[in-house]
């Protein structure tokens, strides 16, 4: 069963490495779009980005993007995770460069 699902429904990044979605057992997510939003009206900010597997930690090898920037009033598209294949139990992490200064907005479809 294929079930399109508002993954991240919108949820503030902090500077610690936390996980911002889980897939759930026996089942596959393929991301459709992330977006990173930056409310702030004068800075720019940076998140790294890891899908990283289940039972894993955020490293090097599962680091997908590293300073990501978004300008001041900025949305982003983040353009290298659509279509990404995460398998069950694999997170998604994020660790902006200042917390809770951007939003996080994930979509996706479920596969089970």
């Amino acid at each position: 069963m294929v079930t399109p699902r508002n993954i991240i429904p919108g949820v503030r990044v902090t500077s610690t490495q936390d996980i911002y979605y889980t897939v759930p057992s026996s089942t596959r997510c393929v991301l459709k779009k992330v977006t990173l939003t930056n409310d702030d009206l004068g800075n720019a900010y940076t998140a790294d980005i890891w899908i990283v597997p289940a039972g894993g930690t955020p490293v090097a090898g599962n680091q997908i993007g590293q300073d990501v920037a978004v300008g001041p009033t900025e949305t982003r598209e983040i353009f290298f995770l659509e279509n990404a294949v995460m398998e069950p139990g694999s997170t998604l992490r994020m660790q902006a460069s200042s917390g809770n200064k951007m939003t996080l907005f994930a979509s996706g479809v479920e596969i089970v």
